[in-house]
């Protein structure tokens, strides 16, 4: 029997309500050094199974004095565990309640039914295979519990790698940009001052303009890049979106850059609606629309359509132009950060793509574009109707 005050996970708890089977039982199995431990009735059972077992021996008449206590016990396990359970049982009692006990389970019960009488060798090997297969369950349950403690580390770990990753943020939006609205005033004040007084040469005034335009570029790409970081750790809000009044609220906030350009804008997505943070939608429409008017050949009015089409599972959202178009070979490089349309004939820092591509995908959703060079592009997103 188990030595008081030690526990093993390899027991094979016992319950004979015949006193001479329980001592016979106990005995063969402690001959083959196995570890037993004979509880007094169906009442210990739920504090054993707690404590740990490998296997449980039961008598058919142990049904007779507590079958529902013993199905509550075992229906009572953790989610890991499916203690396996072997019953001595007689031929007259196969259908009787040995099968209720099994009904009541399920079919996914680990029990063995042993017909007596029973050789000793028999019910060695059959209790030595049921100690096997509960052994392969606490070695589950321990690799959980390992898996557990790592996700908890990683988590402490990313936690702490995000708390730096802000304080490098903090850094980039105060330290860094500071000197760059130095050199860009300094060099306004040395434009105005020295300019009109013609201390500085024709081309030393093209070198200041320069060097504001460096800086001002400069600023304006760790402002994007900073947005592009935070958008990684926004929270994302999923609700049902109705794009006709959102549309509406990014072209009245458009408006004067609308104005400037002389754009056409025309919006068709009546009673169109999915799932969406609006924030997020705002953010990654905004910048398709900005792409649309700005991007387009010297001389020619930005005509944009913003088109909405839903289908069984997803909503498409269109925004079309008469720009400058894409060349297909490289569709696949302008969400990635820093690659930009259209060269340095028109502004941007190569970021507003990669933050659509991330806002979208952050909502569950997915985002492309169909164009060909010259002849303008069709950007879309997809989001979930539910």
């Amino acid at each position: 029997m188990s030595r008081e005050g030690t526990v093993s996970e390899e027991r094979v708890l016992v319950v004979a309500p015949r006193g001479r089977d329980k001592i016979l039982l106990g005995a063969a199995l402690e001959k083959a050094k196995l570890d037993v431990a004979a509880l007094g009735g169906v009442e210990d059972l739920p504090r054993e199974l707690e404590r740990g077992a490998g296997a449980l021996l039961l008598e058919e008449e142990a049904f007779d004095v507590g079958a529902d206590q013993l199905i509550e016990s075992l229906k009572a396990q953790p989610a890991w565990s499916n203690v396996p359970v072997i019953v001595l049982t007689a031929q007259s009692r196969l259908e009787s309640q040995t099968q209720h006990m099994v009904r009541a389970l399920g079919q996914d019960l680990n029990v063995v039914l042993l017909e007596r009488p029973i050789r000793t060798l028999t019910l060695l090997q059959t209790v030595r295979s049921a100690l096997a297969s509960r052994k392969r369950q606490y070695e589950v349950r321990d690799f959980q519990k390992t898996l557990e403690r790592r996700v908890v580390e990683r988590t402490r770990h990313l936690k702490a790698a995000l708390e730096e990753m802000d304080a490098f943020t903090y850094t980039i939006a105060h330290d860094l940009r500071a000197p760059l609205r130095a050199l860009h005033r300094f060099g306004e004040i040395l434009e105005s001052d020295y300019g009109t007084a013609r201390a500085l040469e024709k081309e030393g005034i093209e070198y200041v303009r320069q060097i504001r335009a460096g800086a001002t570029r400069m600023d304006s790409l760790i402002q994007d890049l900073l947005h592009y970081s935070r958008m990684a750790r926004t929270d994302v809000t999923l609700s049902t979106v109705v794009f006709e009044p959102l549309i509406a609220s990014i072209l009245r906030g458009m408006e004067p850059e609308i104005r400037e350009r002389k754009a056409q804008v025309t919006v068709e997505a009546s009673g169109s609606a999915a799932l969406a943070d609006p924030m997020l939608l705002s953010q990654a429409l905004t910048n398709l629309i900005s792409n649309a008017i700005k991007f387009v050949p010297r001389g020619r009015n930005p005509v944009v359509r913003i088109r909405a089409e839903a289908g069984a599972e997803w909503t498409r959202i269109w925004v079309e132009d008469n720009g400058i178009g894409i060349d297909p070979r490289h569709q696949g490089k302008i969400f990635k950060v820093f690659e930009r349309l259209g060269g340095s004939d028109f502004p941007g820092t190569g970021i507003g793509l990669a933050i659509v591509r991330r806002v979208v995908e952050r909502q569950g959703g997915r985002s492309g574009v169909a164009s060909e060079k010259g002849r303008g592009s069709r950007f879309w997103i997809d989001l979930r109707n539910r």
